[in-house]
């Protein structure tokens, strides 16, 4: 057994361990001041970009938000109406990291109540939520901001149509369902990034625009409306996981959902659309008792797969035949 001297286990007094011993003592004091420049140089830093000051247009247009809604009624306001360089920590804003420039209005549930003023000048807004308030008037212009990824205004009485999209290449999400809106819904071309588009529960007239080239969409909802014309094609939709259309004036064919098998619902119930009922997709992820497809003049033909997927045998029980043609003297058949 190898053994270990008592003087191996002592501590080393020599000159050179002292010298050692002294050199880390000052290195650790020389660390000290090191890590609280640091700290105090980060406290500096973060006090300099709390009062950092954001645009004076931007901050007129929180302002202005504050005013035309009620802000002195909200329930959270806090921070609202500060001093200049305060902006980025009123309750619901957010903005970038350096603290330029608002990038988030978050409001929902607030009871905002008024108008929307305009949003022209957050040129570098991405999300805007007012829903679930009672916001009144038109959705503003949202032109020109192009790093517009999420709106919502749902569940108010907001009038008027629902503005151009078509130039928020960044648009992902978008909600203005459960309101009073009129006129058509517009264009949706080029909006590649678009995921979720909500539009039910308003006064939507006009056809359903093309979906072609929407790769990401996956919830699309515009039922109880006025809407006219028929179901354009679903075939890019490969991603589409809820689509509803219900509760509209639809007619004329249901396109082919080959391609759909993401899909797990489909809602067309309460149009006049008229045809087949295309196969379900294949492989189908249709949700059992997920799709309601009447009442509608669809063609009473027995389908297995659309039993379980509406939860009803026969699936068209609930819809009805096409109405009797009249002669042109005014006889039936």
């Amino acid at each position: 057994m190898t053994m270990i001297s008592d003087a191996a286990c002592q501590t080393n007094h020599s000159p050179r361990a002292q010298h050692i011993h002294t050199i880390g003592k000052d290195r650790t004091k020389e660390y000290g001041w090191m890590v609280a420049i640091l700290v105090l140089a980060a406290g500096l830093c973060a006090s300099m970009a709390a009062q950092a000051a954001i645009p004076a247009t931007e901050r007129q247009a929180l302002l202005d938000l504050y005013t035309s809604t009620n802000g002195d009624a909200w329930t959270d306001k806090s921070g609202w109406n500060g001093a200049s360089g305060t902006e980025c920590t009123w309750y619901g804003i957010t903005c970038d990291d350096a603290a330029e420039h608002v990038t988030e209005v978050s409001l929902s549930y607030n009871n905002l109540d008024g108008s929307l003023p305009s949003l022209a000048s957050l040129a570098n807004l991405s999300d805007f939520g007012a829903g679930f308030n009672q916001l009144t008037g038109p959705i503003p212009s949202l032109a020109g901001l192009a790093s517009l990824s999420f709106f919502e205004v749902g569940a108010n009485q907001l009038t008027g149509p629902i503005p151009p999209l078509a130039s928020l290449a960044n648009l992902s999400y978008i909600y203005v369902n459960s309101n009073q809106l009129t006129g058509p819904i517009p264009s949706l071309a080029g909006l590649t990034n678009l995921q979720e588009f909500f539009a039910f529960g308003n006064q939507l007239t006009g056809p359903i625009p093309s979906l072609t080239g929407l790769a990401n969409l996956q919830y699309f909802d515009v039922a109880s409306n006025q809407l006219t014309g028929t179901i354009p094609s679903l075939a890019s939709l490969t991603n589409l996981y809820y689509f509803d259309v219900g509760f509209n004036e639809l007619t004329g064919p249901i396109p082919s959902l080959a391609n759909l098998t993401n899909l797990d619902s489909i809602v067309i119930k309460d149009n006049q659309l008229s045809g087949p009922m295309p196969s379900v997709p294949s492989p189908s992820m249709l949700r059992a008792g997920g799709s309601q497809l009447c009442s509608n003049y669809l063609d009473p033909v027995p389908n297995a797969d659309w039993d379980v997927a509406t939860g009803e045998s026969p699936w068209y029980q609930n819809c009805t035949p096409l109405p009797e043609e009249i002669f042109a003297d005014g006889f039936d058949p």
